[in-house]
């Protein structure tokens, strides 16, 4: 034992470990609201939640049009936003930044307070002068209407003691069964596409990547598609357009709906969404991680053509997990087309 013992294992095998950062039912995340998104947990606390209903930081530069001359002869132009703008022939343009930002922040204040599942506590410093300009002044007039200046709380429910879980003796806990692996490589690699899904003319493929990911990464199970997108539209993420949401589910629906890919999402899996791993070579993050009957597949999520690098990714996630301990360990790639 010792300093010294610890150093000598650590330089021989300590830094080949592979240590999962996926954290214990009782620790503490601390979180921004934006990571927290998709997220939920038992309780939490939201410590500052004054923050400004139109965040105005730095320089910020606004593409805005007129019909007054000699300003409409570009469609655009690039000005300031600021107050100054109600006094120039940019109003129009200036009132519908204010009230898209307005409305970004109470939509960043939906995703703080829906992410508990039983209990809810927030915070609403409040300064000499109070502004209206910070969304806790209207939470405040809110609930407090007309109650005196201070230290004020204000409480819905009742508070219920945490559940203790009994821990059998001699319980060794869960261990993972020793199987024979193979050569991922040699598996089928599957690719849709979806020839007659149009998606709108500004939307780019990466954004309409990234919305797809949002999407997956959040799902369980088939049953959970619809519940998913609607997430995506309230927060923000999608367009609440019906016919823009019906087209993602279609893709997906027809992606699970596959006799090789549907067993994954049919709820008999242990799931692991976006877990990382830590290792001597940086974290990775593969898409989904599955148990069952110890047997282990890594589903990795791709869109457009199939690459190489694709492939070597793949090779990185199946070889840290068979250093972790984990016997039978599969790959696969599954590809969307727009």
């Amino acid at each position: 034992g010792g300093v010294y013992a610890f150093l000598n294992w650590w330089k021989d095998r300590g830094k080949e470990k592979m240590l999962s950062t996926g954290l214990p039912g009782q620790a503490v995340r601390v979180l921004t609201i934006h990571k927290a998104k998709g997220l939920e947990a038992r309780v939490v606390i939201v410590p500052f939640c004054n923050w400004p209903l139109d965040p105005r930081t730095g320089s910020q530069v606004i593409w805005a049009g007129t019909s007054r001359e000699p300003f409409n002869q570009p469609e655009q132009l690039p000005v300031l936003y600021n107050d100054r703008l109600l006094h120039t022939f940019f109003v129009r343009d200036y009132f519908l930044e204010y009230a898209q930002r307005c409305l970004d922040s109470l939509n960043l204040l939906y995703v703080a307070i829906t992410r508990a599942r039983e209990e809810l506590y927030l915070f609403l410093p409040e300064t000499d002068t109070p502004s209206r300009d910070d969304i806790s002044f209207h939470i405040r007039k809110a609930l407090f209407q007309n109650q005196a200046e201070g230290d004020l709380v204000w409480s819905c429910g009742m508070q219920q003691p945490p559940a203790r879980k009994t821990v059998k003796e001699n319980d060794e806990g869960f261990r993972p069964r020793a199987y024979p692996s193979h050569d991922f490589r040699e598996s089928l690699k599957l690719v849709y596409r979806e020839d007659d899904f149009e998606y709108a003319a500004e939307d780019s493929m990466r954004q309409w990547g990234i919305v797809l990911h949002k999407a997956l990464s959040r799902l369980e199970v088939e049953a959970d598609i619809a519940r998913v997108l609607e997430e995506l539209v309230m927060e923000g993420e999608l367009s609440g357009n019906k016919e823009t949401v019906s087209k993602y589910a279609a893709i997906i629906e027809k992606t699970l709906s596959d006799p090789q890919v549907c067993p994954w999402f049919d709820g008999s899996w242990t799931v692991r969404n976006e877990s990382s791993i830590l290792g001597p070579s940086g974290k990775l993050r593969p898409d989904r991680v599955m148990e069952k009957d110890g047997k282990t597949v890594i589903l990795d999520y791709k869109f457009g053509k199939p690459d190489p690098l694709h492939h070597r990714q793949m090779n990185r996630y199946v070889a840290t997990l068979k250093r972790m301990g984990y016997k039978q360990v599969e790959g696969r790639l599954l590809y969307f087309n727009p």
